[in-house]
């Protein structure tokens, strides 16, 4: 359940926060046209600036009109962590981070069970970096995520990455026998 604030009618800053809406289905069911529709309404109600989008690869990254997670969480490849020294964001890098991210009040991430469970933690922290708000998940962004578990699964050449269809405790480790995912 979401709740919309204004800080001043006519023109203050507006915020979502408590807000998430998550679309599973198989493939072809409209899932990425109700996440544009749904860019389409905060757009018109908060301005043209205030959403993210972002998906796993090139192509859906494109048939959403986003960018990758990997570019716009600024995430780093392989096996390097967001604590390791090639991990962490240099002081420039978090202020052009931080300034992307300054006005966005919502984040639409498609094709989510490509997104092993180790970057959608890695996403959660990069926006909290992003808005400044490191003790509210997601940086308070209203986080609406889309996918199909049935589908795709994460990509990984030895199968260390494990899929969001696995339940994980809170610092991502998997609660559950992984044969039962």
């Amino acid at each position: 359940e979401g709740h919309i604030h204004s800080d001043l009618p006519g023109g203050g800053q507006s915020r979502l926060t408590d807000f998430g809406l998550a679309l599973m289905g198989p493939g072809g069911t409209g899932k990425t046209a109700v996440l544009k529709v749904s860019e389409s309404l905060t757009t018109f109600f908060a301005g043209p600036e205030t959403v993210r989008k972002m998906a796993p690869s090139n192509a859906a990254a494109r048939i959403l009109g986003g960018d990758t997670i990997h570019s716009l969480c600024k995430l780093p490849y392989g096996k390097v962590t967001l604590s390791s020294k090639r991990g962490r964001l240099t002081k420039d890098a978090l202020g052009c981070h931080r300034k992307k991210w300054r006005g966005t009040l919502a984040a639409y991430i498609d094709e989510l069970s490509m997104v092993s469970a180790d970057q959608f933690l890695q996403c959660d922290v990069r926006m909290r970096q992003g808005k400044m708000r490191a003790e509210v998940p997601f940086g308070g962004l209203a986080v609406n995520v889309c996918g199909d578990f049935l589908q795709l699964p994460p990509v990984s050449k030895d199968g260390a990455k494990k899929s969001l269809a696995c339940a994980l405790d809170d610092v991502g480790h998997q609660i559950v026998d992984p044969e039962d995912c």
